[in-house]
Formats: C-alpha cells, structure tokens, sequence
C-alpha cells in the first residue's frame, strides 16, 4: 500500500507553523446586507407623490430623501436615484398644477366680475315665468 502523501515524518520542521487557516465558513443569510432604508423611502415617497403632486411637500421629501440616500447609501443608488427622479418630475408636474389653478380661477372670477346680473333676472314669483316655449314639459 503506497501513497502518494508525505510521511508526517517528512514535513519539515516549522511546516505546520507556515500553513494558513481556512477561513470559517458564514452562512449567506447572517451576512449584513448593505442600507438601503433611505434609499427604498425615497422611491416610496416618489412613488406615492403621483397621487399628491399638488401638496408639493410629498415630491419635496422624496426629493430630500433620494439626495440624501445618494450619499449615504451607496449600495442602492438605484431606488434613490428612481425616487429622486419620481420626486423631481412630481414637483415640477405640482407647481405647473398649481400655476394652472391660480391662473383659471383668476380668469373666472374677472369673467364672471364683468357680468351684468340684469341678464340673469328670475321671475319674482314662483311659477310665474312664461314658460310656453317648453310646451308641456312645466304645466
């Protein structure tokens, strides 16, 4: 029986001193993950800023986070960039919004300020009015 293993024996002295540990072994699912909280709230806040453009807060904080999530965040540059992107367009998509608000309601209220009320009298008494035009629709 001969194998091809050295002989205890025929190590050199100090040869066991020189070998290097394996390492331990770690299971995947202990393993710390990189953050990445920031990072998923802007997305979130982004995300759910679609439906709450016009509060202006909501785009602004997902802006806020998305920033604040590229610096400290590394390993998920891709939620925070998606929500400060989401949180960027919302923001804009808000303040046109609210421009656009501002704006008709002004050009309503100077509409409806250069009316004459006399165009729109009613009759005084209540079924009153002529309404012999409509036929049987109001006898």
């Amino acid at each position: 029986m001969t194998t091809d293993a050295p002989a205890i024996d025929a190590l050199p002295v100090g040869a066991e001193q020189n070998r290097q540990p394996t390492p331990p072994q770690v299971d995947p699912a202990t393993v710390a993950s990189p953050r990445r909280e920031l990072s998923i709230a802007s997305f979130a806040v982004g995300l759910s800023s679609f439906f709450s453009s016009w509060t202006i807060l909501v785009p602004l904080a997902a802006l806020v986070l998305g920033f604040i999530a590229l610096k400290k965040e590394p390993g998920a540059k891709g939620y925070a960039i998606t929500g400060t992107i989401l949180g960027a367009v919302n923001l804009v998509l808000g303040v046109l919004g609210i421009i656009l608000l501002v704006v008709s309601v002004n050009s309503l209220l100077s509409f409806l300020s250069g009316l004459d009320p006399s165009q729109f009298q009613l009759p005084s008494q209540p079924g009153g009015g002529d309404y012999s035009e409509y036929g049987d629709l109001f006898s």
